[in-house]
């Protein structure tokens, strides 16, 4: 990571990285997100996706419990990816890497998608 990161993210982070038994992974941090943050970890045939739950989140009234029950639902039925790793006390989401895009707000208005 070439950004100098808070200690507290730092500890999940590296948390994180030994829960999921990586050895040396290249760390990306990952754009977007109002209250997250969201960092690609990629290893030796493994690449997963690590969302960190931020301290506002709750203020947003986004509960770390409902979120891993719709990913794992949506991901059950092909329209997430499959989760890795969760710990929803913890703020730790870890779902496998998927490329795509981030669709535009005029794309969400077509009725095809």
């Amino acid at each position: 990571m070439s950004a100098t990161l808070p200690t507290e993210v730092e500890a999940r982070l590296a948390a994180a990285v030994a829960a999921l038994d990586l050895e040396r992974p290249a760390i990306t941090e990952l754009s977007g997100g109002v209250a997250n943050r969201s960092f690609r970890l990629r290893d030796r045939g493994h690449d997963y996706v690590l969302r960190l739950a931020g301290e506002s989140a709750a203020d947003l009234g986004a509960s770390g419990t409902s979120e891993v029950a719709m990913q794992a639902l949506a991901a059950g039925a092909g329209l997430a990816p499959p989760l890795v790793l969760a710990d929803a006390a913890a703020g730790v989401v870890v779902s496998r890497y998927v490329a795509g895009r981030t669709p535009t707000a005029r794309g969400l208005q077509d009725v095809r998608m």
